[in-house]
């Protein structure tokens, strides 16, 4: 389903005919409602997943995760969180440990080749992104591309869908969408006069990145290759363009579970109740079935 249908398929099981009766005509408060049911039902089934590549920098230590991180994906048969790393001719994979290992092993010596790893909180905010748009962008459907050919979005000036984003000259914000290639984002602006870009617009973009991979000591070597798998939070839909990775059965579903989080908030809680259980049979639906994949592999492990 597209943004537009969700949003529709929101107000139907709240039974209003627009969203102007519950909320402000942007559609704001709607999508951040659709979005934080989507990432509570990932969270829940673990039923999207994403590859994080990142390249090694000699003397670094901590590598930051996209903002879309949830948890890693992979184990070892032992049942152990696992990465891969590549030097370019010889594979290895590393573990998952505590953080607390690698802090009293205290391993300052660069290191080769990690053995092990951490997933920790990034205790500092990711440095601002910051310019001036080098072409127009209007909106859409709500969203809009900002374009800036002085930066590297998908290299140096690195931006990831989920990044806030704000016009300081129309005083609007909202979130990147997608990086369509290093000069140009799509985003989605709201609460501004124009909630678009024009040519001079200055903007302003917060990295979003809350997670860090931190290695059991800091790296001896530039230019080796990290492969994180992970479980990721849907796209940001918040704009009649976006969309899920998500049947339509499942899809509203989570649309019963933005109503239910209106309907709470209201205090509306026997309608609330109802929505959400729809929502947590779906949950359970998708739990069950990946049990029984799960259970099939290893029938068929045991028989090959």
């Amino acid at each position: 389903m597209d943004g537009a249908i969700l949003k529709q398929t929101m107000l139907d099981a709240l039974d209003e005919p627009t969203e102007s009766n519950l909320f402000e005509t942007d559609g704001r408060v709607l999508y951040s409602y659709l979005d934080a049911a989507a990432v509570s039902f990932v969270r829940q089934t673990r039923c999207l997943t994403s590859t994080a590549t990142i390249t090694t920098v000699e003397g670094q230590q901590a590598y930051d995760l996209p903002p879309d991180f949830i948890n890693l994906y992979l184990k070892t048969p032992s049942d152990r969180h696992y990465i891969k790393y590549s030097d370019g001719s010889i594979t290895s994979f590393p573990v998952l440990c505590q953080f607390d290992q690698i802090f009293y092993d205290n391993q300052t010596d660069e290191k080769e080749t990690p053995l092990r790893f951490a997933v920790i909180d990034r205790t500092t905010a990711p440095s601002l992104i910051t310019g001036t748009a080098t072409a127009a962008g209007s909106k859409t459907g709500g969203q809009c591309t900002l374009n800036d050919t002085t930066k590297d979005f998908d290299g140096a000036n690195l931006v990831y869908p989920r990044d806030s984003v704000h016009n300081t000259r129309d005083k609007s914000h909202g979130l990147v969408l997608s990086v369509t290639d290093s000069n140009n984002v799509v985003t989605a602006l709201f609460n501004g006069s124009l909630n678009s870009w024009k040519l001079g617009d200055a903007y302003v973009i917060q990295r979003a990145s809350t997670k860090q991979l931190y290695l059991d000591a800091p790296s001896s070597t530039s230019g080796h290759t990290i492969t994180v798998p992970y479980v990721c939070m849907p796209g940001p839909v918040f704009s009649d363009y976006g969309f899920w990775r998500f049947p339509p059965v499942s899809c509203r579903a989570i649309c019963y579970e933005a109503a239910f989080m209106h309907q709470n908030r209201m205090g509306d809680y026997v309608s609330a109740d109802r929505h959400h259980i729809l929502f947590q049979q779906e949950v359970s639906r998708i739990r069950a079935e990946d049990a029984r994949r799960l259970l099939q592999s290893g029938r068929y492990r045991k028989n090959y």
